[in-house]
């Protein structure tokens, strides 16, 4: 009898961290796959108040620890980077991304085989800087009150409880999602990609969204189905460029109503969909979202992933949530056959905020 299958994209990695079964690990199964509840402490109970139960107490929590295990991690790495080494404690190359799943952090790469794929958090103890991150995170003055009793209110116990796997894999080398013409909806030949958004700029003058890569800087001439227009917006840390568009503009069926996502971070498995010129109307799932994912900046890229159903030509195109919420913009996904399998998509909130654009909701 065959075992199970090798986990091939980041939901699959996370779910073989659970039952033991990432392909690099030399511990036990029971080691492998042990998963840590959250314990009761008197801190948790003092947190409930801010929550509709329990449950929930200890799940915003869980994620407040998990993110802050990331974003140290990454720190830890960046600054050893600087003097030119490799991570004594982790083995982590300079150049590494960090994803955040439900319950565990993703450190991606790029010097990783993928069959060494394994858990790193026995392998380095750095509880006590996730914990003083915290505690820096809550007197920050950006806070709002419930945050701030939410970070300032974690313990150790708590950390020591709720730690998430941390696993160790390859970046696979990405690729853009567009490709050579014919144009089929955005065109700047020798690059089509998919019309994204349609929103007002900061002087209210209506306009679409597409990516920058699939069309070009500030006064690029591009095509709208079959029309003629000029990119009039651009930037290229988000990806994002800005088309007006007549005011007469003849709107098709708008999707993504409830405007962008702004308020949470998605969870693993949260059902979204997209509309996209090679992949037309396809149905898909969040596997993980990039650290830090809901402190607006326009100097950074933030990113959530999905499963690999993007294909060249969906760049640009809108994801949106079950809330008929706008989560991302097509980027690009994992080259095919490389491992582990995934698309990126730029966090919207944070990309439209970059440009100063507001979505068209009516």
């Amino acid at each position: 009898m065959a075992g199970p299958a090798e986990p091939s994209d980041l939901s699959g990695l996370v779910a073989a961290a659970e039952r033991g079964a990432l392909p690099g690990n030399e511990k036990s199964a029971e080691q492998r796959g042990r998963r840590r509840p959250l314990i009761k402490t008197e801190r948790l109970d003092l947190l409930v108040p801010l929550f509709d139960d329990r449950q929930q107490a200890a799940a915003a929590v869980r994620a407040a620890i998990t993110d802050a295990v990331a974003t140290t991690l990454a720190e830890t790495v960046s600054s050893e980077a600087t003097s030119s080494r490799r991570s004594r404690s982790t083995s982590i190359s300079p150049g590494s991304r960090m994803l955040v799943a439900d319950g565990a952090v993703l450190v991606l790469d790029p010097a990783l085989d993928f069959a060494g794929t394994k858990l790193l958090e026995d392998s380095f103890d750095m509880m006590s800087m996730v914990w003083e991150r915290l505690q820096r995170a809550a007197r920050a003055p950006d806070m709002t009150e419930r945050e701030r009793a939410l970070l300032g209110g974690v313990d150790g116990a708590m950390i020591e409880a709720a730690a998430p796997h941390v696993i160790h894999t390859r970046l696979p080398r990405m690729e853009p999602l567009c490709v050579p013409t014919p144009p089929i909806e955005v065109g700047c030949p020798p690059q089509i990609s998919t019309a994204g958004l349609f929103c007002r700029d900061a002087q209210g003058t209506l306009g679409i969204t597409a990516c920058l890569h699939g069309t070009g800087p500030v006064g690029t001439r591009v095509t709208v189905g079959l029309r003629e227009f000029e990119v009039r917006l651009a930037h290229p840390v988000q990806d994002l460029v800005f088309i007006p568009l007549p005011s007469d503009y003849n709107f098709p069926l708008l999707l993504g109503r409830g405007g962008p996502c702004r308020d949470r971070a998605p969870g693993q498995g949260d059902p979204v969909r997209f509309v996209g010129v090679k992949s037309g109307a396809t149905t898909t799932w969040i596997s993980s979202h990039d650290t830090g994912l809901l402190r607006q900046r326009a100097t950074v890229q933030l990113k959530v992933q999905t499963g690999p159903d993007a294909n060249p030509g969906d760049s640009g195109a809108v994801l949106i949530d079950a809330d008929d919420r706008v989560v991302g913009f097509a980027f690009e996904r994992s080259a095919y056959g490389d491992k582990p399998e995934f698309t990126d998509w730029i966090w919207a909130a944070n990309a439209l905020a970059a440009l100063g654009l507001s979505p068209v909701t009516t």
